[in-house]
């Protein structure tokens, strides 16, 4: 699942873009919108995106503003510029940007449908190279990265001032901070780790995520590895979660291609003092051994996924908890962003993984029941009330009448008022 954002400050053009690459089923794209660059700059602090496609000429900030942002903060995300008319010297600066095409909005979906083929292509093709990763010798790099290492363990154990280790730490290299709190991840992998591989798991880790997250890595046991974590800019703590779970399948990726190695990811999101670290680094020991071994498809979750989990002792009914909650929340929330990114929030796992895992345990695709229920509802609320077709698009997360119109019209062959006029009488 490829995850899409639309930005133009024309509501229209938006709505009807984004529901065009939502309807593309060989790409597998998830397609969300924002009429501004402030909102979309706001939307890409909170959670990953693999590619963009934005409006050159919007009020205020401009796309050129909004990808300076998006090069910042998420620098292989694929980008778009669509753009009303040909302007060189927009175009001249986005190369500068390494952006992937430059598409006039009079040239139709089919040429924009062909740059999001292209983008999903290069995203594929970085995916699967490891060649940007250094040589990691283990035999030059030991002594340094187990000094280290213990330098961090014996903090955790014994609580030394903080103000104490900053040097020692600067001089032995570590990139964390003592005196600030620290996520934790855990990596599962149901064979062997040991000291030697850290050093390529952290290179990858840092390739990936190193421009969000300053981390270093510890050996747990011979099953579990832990990343101790700290946001690289320390006001940017959304941005540093939004990578670490958008990143994730990503990461785990790169370490199966590079290490044929599968690590599952356990991610602790909250900022805790080094002197909590000993009680939290047991307790996703305690996950790794209970559940990891059973979630083998899982890139990464929240510890408040096994938490809400060990509610349910029953592991033949664990699924059927899963999706009644996933479909009670959409039921009660017809209005209300249902994205992926959103959903995943909900029940702790990152949204591919939620995606497969519904489709596995139903057989249906997750936006397709969304899409249904609130089709479902606009049949009652068309049949059984008087309020005004715009309201219902709204009360069903439709921005305008228009883009509900269209959606209503294709899923049920008639448009909104055409239905009501039809079937409304006879609920009266």
């Amino acid at each position: 699942m490829y995850r899409v954002l639309v930005v133009d400050d024309e509501p229209f053009i938006a709505d009807s873009l984004a529901f065009m690459l939502a309807n593309q089923p060989e790409l597998e794209l998830e397609a969300v919108k924002a009429y501004s660059a402030p909102t979309a700059i706001d939307m890409l602090n909170h959670a990953a995106f693999h590619i963009v496609v934005t409006d050159v000429e919007m009020p205020g900030q401009s796309g050129l503003d909004l990808l300076r942002e998006i090069h910042a903060k998420w620098p292989s995300c694929q980008i778009v510029f669509l753009t009303g008319h040909d302007n060189f010297q927009y175009a001249h600066q986005a190369m500068r940007y390494n952006v992937a095409r430059y598409v006039l909005k009079n040239e139709g979906d089919g040429v924009l449908l062909e740059a999001i083929e292209e983008c999903v292509r290069r995203i594929k093709k970085e995916q699967a190279n490891t060649n940007y990763l250094p040589n990691v010798s283990a035999s030059n790099n030991y002594a340094v990265e187990k000094g280290k290492r213990e330098l961090m363990r014996r903090h955790m154990e014994s609580r030394q001032a903080a103000n104490s280790l900053t040097a020692q730490w600067r001089a032995a290299q570590i990139c964390l901070n003592p005196d600030r709190g620290v996520m934790l991840m855990a990596g599962y992998e149901r064979g062997h780790l040991n000291e030697d591989m850290l050093d390529t798991l952290q290179a990858i880790v840092h390739a990936k995520i190193g421009h969000a997250v300053s981390s270093e890595v510890l050996l747990a046991s011979e099953k579990l590895c832990i990343w101790l974590m700290q946001p690289a800019s320390r006001s940017d703590l959304p941005h540093a979660v939004a990578a670490v779970k958008g990143l994730a399948e990503e990461i785990q990726e790169a370490i199966k291609i590079r290490m044929s190695i599968h690590i599952t990811f356990v991610f602790a999101e909250e900022e805790i003092p080094w002197s909590e670290t000993p009680g939290r680094i047991a307790s996703l020991q305690d996950i790794a051994r209970r559940h990891l071994g059973e979630h083998q498809g899982l890139a990464l979750a929240s510890t408040c996924f096994f938490e809400e989990r060990n509610k349910d002792q029953d592991a033949a009914t664990s699924g059927i908890a899963f999706v009644r909650r996933v479909l009670n929340h959409i039921q009660n929330h017809l209005g209300d962003d249902l994205s992926l990114t959103a959903l995943s929030e909900l029940v702790y796992l990152n949204p591919s993984y939620l995606s497969r895992r519904f489709k596995e345990i139903t057989g249906r695709n997750l936006t397709d029941t969304i899409l249904k229920l609130r089709m479902e509802e606009a049949c009652r609320l068309l049949k059984g009330t008087a309020d005004r077709v715009k309201n219902i698009g709204a009360r069903l997360g439709y921005e305008s009448a228009a883009h509900f119109s269209r959606i209503f019209k294709r899923e049920m062959g008639i448009a909104p008022q055409e239905y009501r006029d039809e079937y409304g009488s006879k609920i009266q």
